[in-house]
């Protein structure tokens, strides 16, 4: 069952809400930079389904370990990799668990504002 609901805004803990009772995450698209709705899933240890676009395998590139498998955005290949979910072909436990601790390492504004700050600092040196 899919149901796709707008909304001008959602606060944040309604996001939480929304992706614990998600079973798999989309994030077919064009183009995209890297948004939230594609750290969002990993984050909270949902399978995904992503399209196979330049940043998301850049993504894959520096970060091997997110075990992704991007999709081409052809109809066919989308239903085959939505069929695996459904028969319970899914990513493991541990595959998860690491891809959110990833996110949470590398894509946290709090941890990272100082190493930011640092790169900054050093191209204001150049």
């Amino acid at each position: 069952q899919i149901e796709i609901v707008f909304h001008d805004f959602l606060p944040f803990d309604d996001i939480k809400a929304i992706w614990r009772k998600v079973d798999v995450g989309f994030m077919l698209v064009e183009d995209d930079q890297l948004s939230t709705a594609l750290l969002e899933p990993l984050m909270m240890k949902k399978e995904l389904i992503a399209s196979d676009i330049y940043s998301f395998r850049a993504l894959m590139e520096t970060h091997p370990s997110l075990e992704l498998e991007l999709v081409e955005n052809i109809p066919q290949i989308i239903s085959n990799r939505m069929e695996d979910f459904i028969d319970r072909n899914t990513t493991s436990e541990v595959v998860l668990e690491n891809r959110r601790k990833v996110i949470e390492k590398e894509f946290n504004f709090e941890k990272n504002i100082q190493k930011m700050m640092d790169y900054y600092q050093l191209l204001l040196k150049e």
